[in-house]
């Protein structure tokens, strides 16, 4: 029998994705990110079909948009499972890099944080999401220990239990820092909670529609709609930072007008 993904207790079911949660010490309001069309058409805007092929971020941008349409469709659908996976996705082809230049794809992902979170100092837009989603779902998926990978070296026979209690504990120091300080640590602890069950999902680790995670799954697809597009958002915002070239890139005669072959 596979474990993974523990239930949370306090889960909402998949459907409230979309409600909104004051965020606290702001009267900002916090809500689901803007949806894939309205990003379609910012891009639009930015970079007109004729004008393909595309450079590195409108790119990547396009692809992340395309995968974040078929996650809108997942979620209508209260599919869960295909939902995160497809957000999780659309998150890959707006930050991924050559894998020879960083050390991990950790490493990738902690980096893009970084790069986003001082492009939205001032507006704290993804600042307010973190908070926002605090304690639920963000606080949940951080103390599961199905998600937290030195639990399965240690159930897999290679860590004492003893040290991965320790390393579980550490980890979750992030939850007792409630300042806007806090919101990058968070960030990448929640992102490596979420790998974890992207490695689940992917590499067949769990069931389709498995009991046995579907809390976890389901608090995972709401935490990633309310961020990515917001992530993909301010992208489009700061067309002119640095991002990078995407480790696959187009060949020169192709025309992003058209679905990529």
């Amino acid at each position: 029998m596979t474990v993974s993904a523990g239930p949370n207790p306090h889960s909402p079911s998949l459907g409230t994705t979309g409600s909104q949660f004051v965020s606290p010490g702001s009267a900002a309001v916090v809500g689901p990110g803007p949806t894939a069309e309205a990003l379609r058409r910012k891009h639009e805007a930015n970079w007109p079909r004729d004008d393909a092929p595309y450079g590195n971020l409108a790119l990547r941008t396009y692809r992340a948009i395309s995968w974040l349409e078929q996650a809108e469709r997942a979620r209508k659908a209260e599919n869960a499972d295909l939902t995160f996976t497809m957000y999780w996705i659309a998150f890959n082809a707006a930050y991924a890099k050559d894998l020879s230049r960083v050390r991990s794809e950790k490493d990738a992902f902690s980096a893009f944080f970084n790069h986003l979170l001082n492009l939205d100092e001032r507006r704290g837009v993804i600042c307010d999401t973190v908070r926002g989603h605090r304690p639920d779902p963000i606080d949940g998926l951080l103390k599961n220990r199905y998600l937290f990978r030195p639990f399965w070296n240690h159930a897999n026979g290679r860590l004492s239990r003893e040290k991965w209690d320790r390393e579980f504990a550490a980890s979750n120091e992030v939850l007792h820092d409630r300042t806007e300080a806090s919101t990058g640590p968070i960030l990448k602890t929640l992102f490596d909670r979420l790998y974890m069950l992207r490695n689940q999902l992917v590499h067949g680790g769990a069931s389709w529609q498995s009991s046995l995670n579907r809390d976890s799954v389901k608090d995972g697809a709401r935490i990633m709609a309310a961020l990515v597009p917001k992530f993909i958002d301010i992208m489009l915002d700061f067309r002119k930072a640095q991002w990078g070239p995407p480790y696959y890139r187009s060949f020169p005669n192709l025309r992003l007008g058209k679905r990529e072959e």
